[in-house]
């Protein structure tokens, strides 16, 4: 009986060797991302959408170069490579991995199996898919722009520090003239020279400067180009690379009327005024005309021809 036992045990110890996936290779790169490729050793197959991978508790997200991994002389079917997403591994590390799967033999076989490896990695650098850019608001108020901007991922690293008048682009458009930082003169362009951007908390900063007699009606920031050029919108195309946002005035903000307004309220003006002389002239004519004075000089007709006759006709009767 215990021959038999431990034989079966034997048996199902081999069956469970002979089933599981092996790490063919691993490396890590500074973007925070791990790679690996598992081979298969028997027919039956891993379905690679059921796999899961984890560090300590936490699920490593990423993608499969196949469906399945399973024994095969095709290598594409014998071999499954998965690639995570950027900056799952921030950290300067050896990590501990477990992969848990599912062999299926057939319709009702399926086991259920756990693949550990270690995993060196270098810690993040730079993952173009952490960064991210908006504008939350933008405001002119008492002579002075402020705006609060969300710029994720410039110190995903200490040698990948960056400060966010050196990568991202600022425009604006402002109600008049202003002066920017290329000593160039129009409505719009570039920041003012004595712009400020302050790091407020976890990747939002405030870019204010002054801006006397004039209002910014509108921001565009934008990542620059150059120094990101490896960071493809359409490879990323979860990232937000810029911004345009329509700006407000707040109480207190100096409003100037544009030189074309000006010319409109004037005519408007004199209008008004003319139209007021109208209607005092046309008050005071019909005031002239009213009922009331035509009844009262009716009256005063009648009673001076009423005094005449009378007059008239006692000087007959002396007569």
């Amino acid at each position: 009986m215990k021959k038999a036992l431990m034989r079966a045990l034997v048996l199902l110890l081999v069956m469970q060797a002979s089933y599981a996936l092996e790490l063919y290779d691993s490396e890590c790169f500074n973007d925070g991302r791990i790679e690996f490729t598992l081979s298969g050793n028997n027919q039956s197959k891993a379905y690679t959408k059921d796999i899961m991978i984890k560090y300590h508790e936490t699920i490593i997200e990423g993608s499969w170069d196949s469906n399945y991994i399973a024994k095969s002389d095709i290598l594409s079917r014998k071999y499954g490579t998965f690639i995570s997403k950027e900056g799952a591994l921030k950290n300067k590390d050896k990590y501990a991995i477990d992969i848990f799967y599912v062999l299926v033999e057939n319709a009702t076989a399926k086991y259920e199996q756990k693949l550990s490896f270690s995993a060196d990695c270098p810690g993040l650098l730079f993952s173009c898919s952490l960064l991210n850019l908006s504008i939350e608001n933008c405001y002119t108020q008492d002579n002075k722009f402020n705006a609060i901007i969300n710029a994720s991922g410039l110190a995903q690293s200490e040698p990948a520090t960056m400060k966010p008048d050196e990568v991202i682009i600022f425009k604006i458009k402002a109600e008049n003239s202003y002066l920017d930082i290329n000593n160039v003169n129009s409505k719009e362009g570039n920041l003012p020279m004595d712009y400020k951007i302050n790091d407020l908390k976890d990747g939002q900063y405030l870019l204010e400067f002054d801006f006397e007699n004039n209002n910014v009606n509108s921001l565009y920031a934008g990542f620059n180009d150059k120094l990101f050029k490896s960071c493809s919108q359409n490879d990323y195309t979860d990232v937000k690379f810029y911004d345009l946002k329509t700006c407000s005035v707040k109480e207190g903000s100096v409003q100037q009327p544009k030189v074309e307004d000006q010319k409109a309220i004037e005519p408007a003006a004199e209008n008004k005024t003319e139209a007021a002389e109208n209607k005092t002239e046309a008050a005071t004519s019909a005031e002239e005309i009213s009922p009331k004075k035509m009844i009262m000089l009716a009256v005063i007709v009648i009673v001076i021809g009423v005094i005449a006759i009378f007059l008239l006709k006692k000087r007959d009767i002396k007569s």
